[in-house]
């Protein structure tokens, strides 16, 4: 698993080359868009790589950097590219799920830069699994779950029922993933090899249908 700078690196660029691949053979609106999701998703394992490397080299500023900065705003583009991705590209927009997602995406910003990584002096080690404690926070269950459900439903209700497969292709990873990772203390850094499943069933895709 993503427990090392070359894991992480290699997990990002086999995603990144997926991708990349799915749209040259299949530039439709859903493989775009699938890929938009899956790019953003795969930017954490790079944040990731970015933390092993300054844990090895002993770089706390650039650790702290990472932790407190990059990991919230990359989270938050998740949730914002799900959303305006099915807004703008298939047409599916409710206004207060927006407000709602308004919220959430100021809560995570504020209070993981403010509250839980506040300081030049936190900053992201392993935990006794293996895998990266970002700053040292267990994500709360409800922050868990508003997530994924954030993450998910204007996929889940946004993308026309023509494109079933692709939904699917997107949605049942990741609930899979959550549910097996759901209890454990590293939740946030144990998602590597879900942006690489998906990318492969993403390129399967875009070769078979």
């Amino acid at each position: 698993m993503c427990k090392t700078f070359e894991t992480s690196f290699a997990t990002f660029v086999f995603s990144i080359t997926c991708v990349s691949l799915s749209v040259f053979i299949r530039k439709t609106k859903e493989v775009l868009f699938a890929s938009m999701v899956i790019l953003t998703f795969s930017l954490i394992q790079l944040v990731d790589a970015g933390i092993w490397w300054s844990i090895t080299h002993k770089n706390n500023l650039l650790n702290n950097f990472i932790s407190r900065y990059a990991i919230p705003f990359i989270l938050s583009s998740e949730l914002l590219v799900n959303y305006f991705g099915i807004k703008y590209m298939f047409g599916w927009s409710n206004r207060y799920f927006e407000y709602g997602l308004a919220i959430f995406v100021l809560f995570i910003i504020v209070s993981w830069i403010f509250k839980y990584c506040n300081n030049s002096n936190a900053y992201t080690v392993p935990y006794r699994d293996g895998y990266l404690h970002w700053c040292g926070v267990e994500l709360h269950m409800i922050a868990r779950i508003l997530f994924i459900l954030f993450s998910l439903t204007p996929i889940a209700i946004g993308l026309p029922s023509k494109y079933n497969v692709m939904k699917y292709l997107i949605i049942l990873p990741v609930i899979a993933t959550f549910i097996i990772n759901y209890t454990n203390v590293t939740f946030g850094a144990r998602w590597c090899w879900s942006s690489n499943i998906v990318s492969a069933l993403l390129l399967a895709y875009s070769i078979i249908i």
